[in-house]
């Protein structure tokens, strides 16, 4: 836990890798390999996925739901998954990232986002919800972009 209890980075990627995925595979019928499990997070927790793909096995489905947007070296950020354009667009078939217009700041970071990332030469999507902000109408239509786009 970090400070104020909430979760730190790494101990939130934990629970994932090592709790929520085996308890999700253990519980439900699922095909549990990378080009099988995809994750998509809201707000506090968006920027994680980004970790995932670094970690054999994990995900190679990724939303990101209005809060995380990708900026700074990408040969170090994020555990460097963005080093190698080729080798993320092998591993992760699909990368998404989306934000209510109506926060004119995040539609800014999203969009400098996806140029870094294209001209990076990493494959991504990006959704952006006509007026509406950080609330609930923006996730239901990121998650009605995101879901048709999955396996």
């Amino acid at each position: 836990m970090g400070a104020g209890g909430v979760l730190s980075a790494s101990a939130f990627e934990s629970v994932i890798i090592d709790d929520l995925i085996p308890m999700i595979d253990r519980t439900f019928r699922t095909l549990s390999d990378r080009d099988h499990r995809a994750m998509a997070a809201s707000p506090w927790a968006a920027c994680r996925p980004c970790r995932l793909p670094a970690e054999p096995g994990q995900v190679s489905w990724i939303g990101l739901f209005s809060g995380a947007t990708v900026s700074g070296d990408l040969d170090t950020a994020y555990n460097g998954v963005f080093k190698n354009a080729a080798e993320f667009n092998k591993r992760v078939h699909l990368f998404w990232m989306g934000a209510g217009t109506a926060e004119t700041q995040l539609i800014q970071r999203l969009d400098a986002s996806g140029e870094l990332l294209t001209k990076r030469g990493i494959k991504n999507a990006i959704f952006k919800s006509e007026l509406t902000a950080h609330e609930w109408h923006s996730w239901r239509r990121h998650l009605n972009d995101f879901a048709p786009r999955l396996f």
